[in-house]
């Protein structure tokens, strides 16, 4: 007995095997963009300040990281908001689908507490090369993010009293106040160096900012926005640089990535293959020029160096 025949005629066999295939193609290119858009997010547990986060996940919102975007935005008036956006740019393109929780920290201090606990897994802001040094059986250091010399900070004032305060050189510190922290070792041996006529030290940016605009303090050391009048704000309070000086910051700045958190490794791994492509692609540089942090508009002014 002869086997089953079939019911197709072998020409018609030939062509729905072809249109099969292409249909089979076809299906598998939708079904590539379908599995990327369906990879699972995976939460990257970050510090980062209270009035940081908001400005961070609004910028960030219906972004997914794969595709380029402009860091000019009102939103990245700091150093720390900027970080945080490189930093899920660079976990994207590192081949995670990053989502961001944040644990809130009230300053740079507390946060390499938390990282070296294994609290989070890494710092949503940029660490100096200072502190690596002193914690690397703790937490991994990046890839250099902002080269020695990049860090250049304004003399941030009240809005209503800068222009109050003639400031030249140097020598004309000696007559205004400022308001810091300990905790920003860099900023904090800077500030010293300068002669101002007095130090104060706050444990939060915000602090610094209440300082400045009830007149505790006359400036903070403040990195530059990229707005027109340069100013910057923190819990609804804004402050515009004096125009004319700049003050240098020595050392290099890296992420911080928790040696001691479980999931430190992989996130580690993903941020350094996602940073070696934005610096491949100089979008580094890119983010930090458009975002203010390298500012073109304040080029010609008076830089101030410490030793």
């Amino acid at each position: 007995m002869s086997g089953p025949r079939s019911v197709f005629p072998t020409n018609t066999m030939k062509i729905s095997v072809r249109f099969g295939l292409m249909v089979l193609f076809s299906l598998g290119v939708l079904s590539v963009a379908t599995v990327q858009a369906q990879t699972p997010t995976f939460l990257v547990k970050a510090t980062l300040s209270e009035s940081d986060q908001k400005k961070v996940n609004q910028f960030l919102a219906g972004k997914t990281g794969k595709e380029p975007f402009s860091y000019a935005s009102p939103l990245v008036d700091t150093d720390t908001v900027l970080g945080a956006i490189i930093a899920y740019r660079a976990l994207a393109l590192g081949g995670l689908n990053p989502e961001f929780s944040f644990l809130s920290v009230p300053n740079s201090g507390r946060e390499r507490e938390i990282l070296k606990a294994g609290e989070a897994v890494m710092g949503g802001g940029l660490q100096w090369d200072y502190w690596f040094t002193k914690l690397e059986d703790s937490v991994y250091q990046s890839t250099v993010v902002v080269e020695n010399g990049q860090t250049e900070k304004g003399l941030y004032a009240s809005a209503d009293n800068v222009q109050n305060f003639k400031v030249k050189t140097v020598k004309d510190l000696g007559v205004i106040s400022v308001v810091s922290t300990k905790n920003w070792v860099i900023d904090w041996a800077t500030v010293e160096k300068l002669g101002f006529k007095s130090a104060l030290d706050a444990q939060t940016r915000t602090s610094m900012f209440k300082m400045v605009s009830t007149g505790r303090a006359d400036v903070t050391l403040q990195g530059f926005s990229n707005e027109g009048d340069l100013g910057i704000e923190d819990s609804g309070i804004k402050l515009v640089p004096i125009r004319g000086i700049k003050v240098a910051l020595n050392g290099t700045r890296s992420f911080m990535v928790s040696k001691a958190h479980p999931d430190g490794k992989k996130v580690f791994s993903a941020l350094e293959a996602g940073l070696a492509i934005m610096k491949k692609t100089k979008e580094i540089d890119r983010a930090l020029q458009e975002s203010g942090f390298l500012n073109t508009k304040v080029k010609d002014w008076t830089l101030v160096k410490v030793q």
